[in-house]
């Protein structure tokens, strides 16, 4: 699968992981299979995915990040300092409530 992504695919992801340590080892592999077919590793845009432990949690979402909001901030920062350009947080529970309260964290990775 490595092989077809460095070949033919625009961005890789890599979802539900709880810090940025967890892809470090994948994204070798990745590099490892752009070079194998001749393509510059920069090229292939990464993407990562985790789980976020909202007020009110409920389980259906493993794996979380959990804490408050700087250290939320803290962990999917880290994220953007390994190379991934784009972060999917799967909030649990998701709701509106939910949403709103996680901007602050948003609003930390902004600045």
């Amino acid at each position: 699968m490595l092989g077809i992504i460095a070949q033919y695919a625009d961005a890789w992801n890599t979802v539900w992981h709880n810090n940025a340590d967890a892809v470090k080892p994948l994204m070798d592999k990745v590099d490892a299979a752009c070079v194998a077919v001749g393509r510059d590793p920069a090229t292939l845009v990464r993407t990562a995915g985790g789980n976020i432990a909202m007020e009110g949690y409920l389980g259906r979402r493993p794996n979380p990040i959990e804490g408050d909001d700087d250290h939320k901030a803290e962990v999917i920062a880290g994220f953007r300092d390994v190379g991934m350009k784009h972060f999917v947080a799967g909030l649990d529970p998701t709701t509106p409530k939910s949403i709103e309260a996680f901007a602050p964290v948003v609003e930390k990775l902004d600045t």
